[in-house]
């Protein structure tokens, strides 16, 4: 979810469905981002995102950095990542263990 304050910030003022009175439909900004697949393969286990929130992490879900903000990481579980974000370059696999990395 997007705070209130923030969401006209990721999001362009709203296209109205003239088939579904009442409904509104917000079309993203559109960012780059960067992120990273958890292997199938990895246990659960929980990192501190880059505003101090513990997130708890399953094989494959995802972590994004925004490349405007390199310092700035956060997890998408991995049904609301495909629903919601366009892949523009397919991510490469990675090696084994990264929570112990």
């Amino acid at each position: 979810m997007v705070e209130k304050a923030k969401f006209h910030q990721y999001y362009h003022d709203p296209v109205t469905v003239s088939s579904k009175p009442n409904y509104l439909r917000f079309i993203p900004t559109g960012k780059m981002m960067n992120y990273f697949i958890v292997p199938e393969t990895e246990s659960a286990f929980t990192f501190i995102n880059s505003w101090g929130k513990k997130q708890l992490l399953r094989a494959g879900d995802i972590v994004i950095q925004p490349v405007s903000q390199p310092q700035s990481f956060y997890h998408v579980p991995k049904q609301s990542f495909f629903c919601t974000y366009n892949i523009l370059v397919t991510a490469h696999k990675a090696s084994n263990n990264f929570a112990s990395n």
